[in-house]
């Protein structure tokens, strides 16, 4: 396997812009924790991996590569990357924060947004579609640092989502979850921080513009650091359908700041 670090970063960017049937000569790992070296196998990687979430197959339309996005554009305006905020959850797409966006800026645009992925998986995500998406802007709705992916046993991956552990039914993945959290908030920052660092280097590299937005205070405080425009958005009590996520007024109001840095 290869690694995506700060010493290869600029060979791996400054390659040819590939075509989706050249996706095969790609792979790329971060901390053994995702390997892909095709688009097919990242869309096959995401619909197995965070199949534990309920209705994530059945309750919203996917496409091709199981994003709940249109089909793929290789010429964007924009790229959304994130957690469920950015899929959607909870809403319909004319009212999901990119879809209000893109309507308003007339964008085209792709939606990557993951359920329950963390800041280092976004990384990993960011780090394969660039590859094949030529982009202006990329927009980034991050997590809280704590969340992480960590390898189990038997190829078993784990999102450990603190304070949501009731959406992993797997014993063994509470149990290693568990331990995960055992390690000091520090850890988590500064995994953070490095993620958010190959981003933005990454998308100089390619000339793509970088937004970022949060709804952690945590996380919130560490992205002066990276000196990237940045937007604060307080989840609120009004929720979606699902009686979980945000409903539609914080959606209107990220894509509202949103665009304000636009």
């Amino acid at each position: 396997m290869s690694y995506v670090t700060a010493k290869n970063l600029k060979n791996y960017a400054n390659g040819t812009l590939l075509s989706i049937s050249d996706m095969s000569n790609i792979r790329m790992t971060q901390n053994n924790i995702l390997s892909i070296n095709s688009l097919d196998n990242l869309g096959l990687a995401l619909i197995d991996r965070f199949k534990y979430i309920n209705g994530r197959s059945t309750q919203h339309e996917h496409n091709s590569y199981n994003f709940r996005s249109g089909d793929l554009v290789t010429t964007a305006d924009v790229c959304y990357y994130g957690c469920s905020f950015t899929y959607g959850v909870g809403v319909d797409l004319s009212s999901r924060w990119t879809n209000q966006i893109d309507k308003a800026q007339g964008y085209s645009s792709n939606n990557f947004g993951v359920e329950a992925i963390g800041i280092d998986e976004i990384l990993n995500i960011f780090t394969i579609t660039s590859r094949f998406v030529k982009m202006k802007r990329a927009v980034f709705l991050l997590p809280a640092a704590s969340r992480q992916t960590i390898a189990g046993p038997n190829n078993m991956y784990i999102n450990a989502l603190p304070m949501h552990d009731q959406l992993i039914q797997s014993p063994e993945a509470k149990h290693y979850s568990s331990i995960w959290y055992q390690l000091p908030n520090e850890y988590f920052i500064d995994r953070a921080i490095s993620s958010i660092q190959l981003i933005v280097r990454l998308a100089e590299l390619q000339n793509i513009s970088c937004i970022f937005a949060t709804w952690d205070n945590e996380v919130f405080d560490i992205l002066p650091e990276v000196k990237v425009p940045a937007v604060f958005t307080s989840e609120g009590a009004a929720k979606g359908s699902d009686g979980l996520h945000p409903g539609v007024v914080y959606h209107t109001h990220l894509a509202q700041e949103v665009m304000k840095l636009l």
